[in-house]
């Protein structure tokens, strides 16, 4: 048995996050246990390695992508976690599926992308992005992995998350749970200046074990997955998040 995710950074691997060189001086992770994807693991197979494909930044092409790459590779009795992300992220470089978040992402010329492509991208976004075209994308993927996932039936368990839009069969999303942690914009602002969110997959500790907890339950006892209620909120507050020493950030945002 083997648990297979595919997803953006709500899933990416612990081990991928560690060794990324963050940006502009922003603090390492803090400090964790296990990914919410490790503890499903560990569950449902006794062992915290997995095959996990999530990259953070990415879009549903690129999540699309790598699932029909590696369905072949899915036994029977394995265990699939397909995490959705926004349908605002477009993949527009083959080779850089990380810079799909382009609404939300400060191109470094030389470093992300040539002038002519940054150039590319603002006309992009100007021009010819539409909020119609990326709703309909976004249910033709549902529609696809769902279409997947059936075929799947009888042999691996699959399951759809949610990332930032609603999916029938699950309460909620990832980023409304994850944004949960915080009492109020102002201290969500004021965490992510300071810290470029130092949480491993968007979530604190323990809410990390409960997310661990509901997917674990969808896959043993067919729970529904609610990702509205449950968890630990309020961890952020004007209080904590002050008392957070700013590094230098220059050239992040």
């Amino acid at each position: 048995m083997t648990l297979w995710v595919f997803g953006d950074s709500f899933s990416t691997p612990q081990e991928h996050m560690s060794g990324m060189q963050r940006s502009g001086g922003a603090p390492k992770f803090k400090p964790l246990d296990k990914t919410w994807t490790s503890i499903v693991s560990k569950n449902l197979t006794k062992n915290t390695e997995h095959q996990n494909f999530a990259i953070q930044g990415c879009s549903n092409e690129y999540i699309w992508t790598t699932l029909i790459t590696q369905r072949p590779n899915i036994e029977k009795d394995d265990y699939v976690i397909v995490q959705l992300t926004s349908a605002y992220r477009k993949w527009f470089f083959e080779d850089r599926p990380h810079l799909a978040n382009h609404f939300h992402t400060k191109f470094i010329p030389g470093r992300d992308a040539s002038k002519v492509e940054i150039k590319a991208i603002d006309m992009y976004q100007r021009h010819l992005s539409a909020e119609f075209l990326n709703e309909y994308n976004y249910i033709m993927t549902v529609a696809a992995m769902q279409f997947v996932a059936s075929q799947f039936i009888g042999k691996a368990k699959f399951l759809i998350l949610p990332g930032f839009h609603p999916i029938h069969g699950v309460i909620g999303n990832l980023s409304d749970a994850s944004g949960g942690e915080f009492d109020s914009e102002e201290s969500r602002t004021t965490y992510y200046k300071k810290t470029s969110d130092a949480r491993y997959n968007h979530f604190s500790d323990e809410n990390h074990k409960i997310l661990g907890g509901k997917v674990t339950k969808f896959f043993t006892h067919f729970e529904q997955v609610d990702l509205t209620n449950g968890f630990k909120q309020d961890i952020f507050n004007k209080d904590t998040v002050s008392n957070i020493v700013l590094p230098n950030l220059a050239g992040l945002f």
